[in-house]
């Protein structure tokens, strides 16, 4: 199986450094880093990014939240938020934008793992429920006899 790969979206550069050393120590393979919504837009599309960890304030004037719709929205990557942002009307901002995880920073190893592992088995799961919804219906559903 392969390495799941994480595109970071945070503006600051220690929190980076240590999301890269936490993500690769918990065995993910770091798909590369953003600043700004714009960027990680770009970022969402160029790489083959299987999860996105997204801060919620970010350099620039789009926010975080409007950044993880967009990424739902064209290359449907779930979203993670890691944010020190708590009340009540950015979660459900978040909620809004289809997010699948908010964690609070600081956050622990076992708590970035648990977001990280339940985005990607929910974003999966939702994927082979539409592939199911999708698919043409069996010839062998009974059809009502005509008499």
């Amino acid at each position: 199986m392969s390495k799941k790969r994480i595109l970071i979206v945070e503006d600051e550069a220690l929190t980076v450094l240590a999301l890269k050393h936490d993500l690769t120590e918990l065995g993910y393979e770091i798909a590369g880093d953003a600043s700004t919504a714009a960027d990680a837009l770009r970022a969402a599309e160029d790489n083959r990014v299987d999860l996105v960890l997204m801060d919620i304030q970010l350099d620039g004037e789009i926010s975080g939240i409007a950044a993880a719709a967009a990424i739902r929205g064209h290359p449907d990557i779930p979203v993670v938020f890691l944010t020190a942002h708590a009340s009540a009307e950015m979660v459900l901002h978040a909620v809004e934008s289809g997010a699948f995880g908010y964690l609070l920073k600081p956050y622990t190893l076992p708590e970035l793992k648990a977001a990280i592992d339940i985005a990607l088995h929910k974003h999966e799961s939702e994927n082979a429920m539409r592939r199911v919804l999708s698919s043409p219906m069996s010839t062998s559903v009974a059809q009502p006899r005509s008499t």
